[in-house]
């Protein structure tokens, strides 16, 4: 009898420069390539307390809601990232037309395939 071999496959590591460049070019397909299959993403604000955040879950319900942030009038930046690990954080920035802002403190967790986890946000708005 042959000994039982196992294939270990190394962990893909996270692409943060490729995530960004999809982010800051709103390429919403691009973008959810980064999710895994089972992703959740929570969004904290202020409509939504941390008893009941908008949540996203899995990568196609992730896409469809990247899609529509793709289409929106507006800037959008990443700055100061960092990343440890499998964990990465970084800001967001959203400029509308009219100057006003949404700020977006983001940790992502990493699954050991490389893709994201889980996202999560706090974010902070000009009412306007």
């Amino acid at each position: 009898m042959a000994p039982h071999q196992q294939t270990i496959i190394p962990p893909r590591t996270f692409d943060l420069q490729g995530f960004t460049a999809a982010v800051r070019a709103k390429d919403a397909d691009r973008w959810s390539d980064y999710f895994d299959e089972d992703a959740e993403w929570l969004e904290f604000r202020h409509d939504q307390p941390p008893s009941h955040p908008h949540r996203m879950q899995g990568n196609i319900a992730i896409h469809a809601g990247l899609r529509s942030v793709c289409a929106g009038d507006y800037g959008m930046e990443v700055e100061d990232t960092a990343m440890s690990g499998s964990n990465v954080w970084f800001r967001l920035v959203l400029t509308r037309p009219d100057g006003s802002r949404v700020l977006e403190h983001v940790h992502l967790a990493l699954a050991d395939n490389g893709l994201i986890h889980r996202q999560t946000d706090v974010e902070a708005w000009d009412l306007t």
